[in-house]
Formats: C-alpha cells, sequence, structure tokens
C-alpha cells in the first residue's frame, strides 16, 4: 500500500512540474501577440481567431481587455473580423510591452492615469523586491510635484491571488515619509490568472517639502486577497525607486487678487492655479468655494500650440491644505505640457435656488401631485421592507431647464394637512433615501416615511431641484 502511496505522490508531482513548465506567456508576450495578429489584419491578411502557445489553446483577446481569465481550452474559431481588427489596431496606443497589460485596467478607473500612459507620459522602470518566493516589481512610474503613480506587479510562491497593503513613501535621504498617508487612494489591482499574478496602480499625494525628490524608498505588504477572513500580511518590501523631478516642468501662479467667477452677485475666487504635465490644480477661496457646485458645465480651456483643449474636472483631489495649497479642483491636463499658451475657466450658467416658498405638495393617498418646482412631476407612496414607506417623486432631467448633477432634495422635516410637523425616516444603514436615473430621460428619488396616516395633502420644502440660467461667461487665469 506504501509503494502505491509513493507513486501516486511521484504521479502527482511530476504533473504539477509538467503544468508548470508549461504556462502561458507573459502578460507583455501576449499583448505583443495580440498587436502582431491586428496589425496582420490590418494587412488585409486573414488569421484565425485562436492563439495557441505550447500546445496550450488560449482564448481569444477582446480588444480593450488583454488582462483576461484562462478558461479552459479554446477552438480554433471563425476567420477574425478584418474590420474590427483594423479598428483596433488603428485605437490601440503604440506603449511599452511591460506596460500594456495596464492599459485596460487604468482606461477603466482612472483616465488621467490612463490618458497619461497613452500618450507615452509613464516611464518603464524595472526595480523589485522579493522574499520567500514573494515578488513585488515595479514595472512603470508617472509624477508631478503633487502625486507620484506606480504600475506594479504582486506574485506569490502558491500563485495565489494577493493585494498590495499599508504602502509607505520613504524620502530615500532623510528617511522621512513623503506622502500623506491617510489621504491616499485604494490601488486599482486586478489579477491575472494566466501569470498567477496581481496587476496594480497606486496613486500616492507628495507632501510638498518632497515635491523634488527624485530618490524613494516603497515599503508595502503583500495580503492575501483570497478572502475577507485570510487576510494576514504574508510578506513586506522595500523598493528603492528613482524618480525624475518635473519641477522645471511645471508652472505655479499665486494671484495678487484673486480671479473672481461672479454668478448672480456672488463670485467664486480662484487664488492659485499651479500647472504640470500631469494634472492642472486650483486652489479656491474657502469663503467661497460652495459657488462652484450652482455653476453649470464648469470647464477649464486650455490653449497651447494652436489647439483648444476642454477638460473637466477630474474631482475632489485628497490633498490636504498646506501653506495655503487647498486644491479643491483638479483637471486632467490632457496636452501633457506643464507651460501651454492660455487657461481659462468657463461655465454655462448657474443652477437656479428654490425660492423660500418652493415646495412639493402631494396627496399620497390619492398619488397626486398639486404643487411642484417644474411640470410632469410625478409621485406615488408604497410599503418598504423594512417596516417603513417609501415616497417615490420621479421627474424629469432631459428637458432644457436641468442641468447635469441637479436633483431634487427635500427637508427632512415636513407638514401634514393639520399643520403637524413630522420628520423622514432613515433604514438600517442610516440613509433618508437614494435616488436613481431612469432609461426615459426621468430620475426618481426616494424618501422614508413613517407608516401613519397622514392627513393629506403632505407639505415638502424643496431644497434643489433640476432648473438653471444660461449665464455663459469665462475668465482668463493664464
Amino acid at each position: 500500500m506504501e509503494k502505491y502511496r509513493t507513486e501516486e505522490r511521484m504521479l502527482a508531482e511530476a504533473a504539477e512540474q509538467d503544468r508548470r513548465t508549461r504556462q502561458m506567456p507573459s502578460a507583455a508576450r501576449r499583448s505583443a501577440a495580440v498587436r502582431r495578429g491586428m496589425e496582420r489584419a490590418k494587412g488585409r491578411t486573414n488569421r484565425r481567431a485562436g492563439f495557441a502557445y505550447g500546445g496550450i489553446g488560449a482564448a481569444a483577446f477582446v480588444a480593450g481587455a488583454l488582462l483576461i481569465g484562462y478558461s479552459g481550452l479554446a477552438g480554433e474559431g471563425q476567420p477574425s473580423s478584418e474590420s474590427a481588427a483594423s479598428t483596433q489596431a488603428k485605437n490601440l496606443p503604440q506603449l511599452d510591452p511591460t506596460l500594456e497589460p495596464f492599459y485596460p485596467l487604468v482606461m477603466r478607473q482612472d483616465l488621467t492615469i490612463g490618458g497619461a500612459l497613452k500618450r507615452g507620459a509613464v516611464t518603464p522602470i524595472d526595480t523589485g523586491s522579493e522574499r520567500a518566493g514573494f515578488a513585488l516589481d515595479i514595472q512603470g512610474a508617472v509624477r508631478d510635484s503633487r502625486s507620484l503613480t506606480l504600475f506594479y506587479t504582486l506574485k506569490g510562491p502558491n500563485g495565489d491571488r494577493l493585494s498590495l497593503d499599508k504602502p509607505k513613501l520613504l524620502d530615500a535621504s532623510t528617511g522621512k515619509t513623503a506622502m500623506w498617508e491617510d489621504d491616499y487612494a485604494l490601488p486599482i489591482e486586478q489579477f491575472d490568472v494566466l501569470e498567477h499574478a496581481q496587476y496594480g496602480v497606486l496613486t500616492l499625494p507628495l507632501r510638498p517639502e518632497f515635491s523634488d525628490s527624485e530618490q524613494f524608498t516603497l515599503k508595502a505588504s503583500a495580503l492575501s486577497g483570497r478572502s475577507v477572513a485570510d487576510d494576514a500580511r504574508l510578506q513586506t518590501f522595500d523598493v528603492p525607486l528613482t524618480i525624475a523631478s518635473t519641477a522645471a516642468e511645471e508652472e505655479d501662479i499665486v494671484f495678487e487678487q484673486p480671479r473672481k467667477f461672479t454668478v448672480e452677485g456672488q463670485s467664486l475666487e480662484i487664488e492659485r492655479l499651479r500647472v504640470t504635465p500631469l494634472r492642472i490644480y486650483l486652489t479656491l477661496s474657502e469663503d467661497t468655494y460652495k459657488v462652484f457646485y450652482r455653476l453649470v458645465n464648469p470647464r477649464l480651456v486650455v490653449r497651447d500650440g494652436g489647439r483648444e483643449q476642454t477638460l473637466a474636472r477630474e474631482g475632489i483631489w485628497p490633498y490636504p491644505e498646506q501653506d495655503g495649497e487647498n486644491y479643491e479642483l483638479v483637471y486632467a491636463n490632457v496636452t501633457g505640457n506643464g507651460h501651454p499658451d492660455s487657461i481659462s475657466f468657463r461655465a454655462e450658467g448657474n443652477a437656479n435656488t428654490p425660492k423660500r416658498s418652493s415646495a412639493f405638495v402631494v396627496d399620497t393617498d390619492k398619488s397626486e401631485v398639486l404643487r411642484a418646482p417644474g411640470d410632469d412631476y410625478a409621485a406615488s407612496l408604497s410599503p418598504d421592507s423594512t417596516g417603513l414607506q417609501r415616497l417615490t417623486v420621479t421627474y424629469p432631467t432631459s428637458s432644457k431647464d436641468w442641468a447635469e448633477g441637479r436633483s431634487v432634495m427635500f427637508d427632512i422635516n415636513f407638514l401634514d394637512a393639520d399643520g403637524n410637523v413630522h420628520k423622514m425616516q432613515t433604514d438600517a444603514t442610516g440613509t433618508f433615501g437614494g435616488g436613481i436615473s431612469n432609461a426615459d430621460g426621468t430620475a426618481s428619488n426616494y424618501f422614508y416615511l413613517e407608516k401613519l396616516d397622514y392627513p393629506q395633502p403632505l407639505t415638502f420644502k424643496v431644497v434643489s431641484a433640476p432648473g438653471w440660467t444660461r449665464n455663459e461667461q469665462e475668465i482668463t487665469l493664464k
């Protein structure tokens, strides 16, 4: 019996060794194969849709999704579509082979970094740390004076799914922390089952005193990603990094008098402008920044080399206020030029503020709207599984009288027909309601009410509602 057990173990080990020696090529090689296939199709050469490596059938790669899961053997397939392959080859940017696998990842989740990768602003890097079979490799980086983004792969000895945990960036010369530890975003990651590797992109906000530093050390841990319960840190890494400063490519303008963008007597004051090849940052006056959220279609207009680019806001950058640099607004600099010819700030108008007397009046027994901020409002009251009632208000969002990002909001206190004050209720998560966009050009907001027999009608004070006034304006910042 022991003899058979020994033979069984030897056969299992041989099978595992055979599996390891027949692994698929690297993601970079697979991406290169895809590119060659598309270029051949563009040249009017029909090829079969499947690729074969070492006797193992590989699933055909879908354009824009080069990181795929291995699902077993693939058939030979049908001749590829020449026109589709030609379009794919045309749209796929020329990237360094080591960075190609990251392209679909960032283009889905971070268009700023995706744009930098597409225009060749990401520098390929080959450095890393390996311990006890765990390996963290940095494949590329892009930075400015306020942020550093790293492209990495993370592997373990058993091919398990891992995640990068607790990243910390140190200045190599001083050993001090070079990043804001509490304000970085979680890394974007995707596991490649063919390589048993985690691909990730991590952006770290830099402290201003290290904006020109070029020598860093990245400290991080490998965290098991198999389940929430199995979350032990499996290994730690120290990776030396050399990333060239972009200080000479940037421009920082502090206005002696804030540039004012005035709407309906209220001014948005822009105090500072920082332009880098990666992003454009605006510092707003603390007293006036709320005016921004009343603007309709606010944009930066960048003119450079005879071309004009209109930029939408990237988001609120998680960068703590430091020495007057509280960057409320951040835009992706798609030009890649830190010294463009000119920059201006533009908006099409401003959202209407509901009047003090603005109200939404509804008879919930009849589902009849008696008064609303606009036309074509509807309402219905239905029981909710939480034991409360759900008031759903539906209103148009595709007419000329509304602006993006505007929705109906009510004060949490409302009145019944007898003048009694009631309060909206919260669900198990502590929220008063929510909202969705509908396919028919309307939106619906819902609110939780107590399950009572209210004297009708009910009156809600309107806090915000779709509606805006066209008032196109533009001011020059540079």
